[in-house]
């Protein structure tokens, strides 16, 4: 499991390159879970 806080400060390109081992699987599941949190865009 990976938690990301604060993701609305990483850059688009760091999160891709996150989020791309949860694409892999593991007998049928993903390798881990990714999850991010922030606060929303605001205006």
């Amino acid at each position: 499991m990976l938690i990301c806080d604060e993701a609305q400060d990483v850059a688009v390109p760091v999160l891709e390159e996150i989020r791309l081992p949860t694409a892999f699987d593991r007998d049928g599941r993903p390798a881990f879970a990714l999850f991010l949190s922030g606060h929303p865009a605001c205006c």
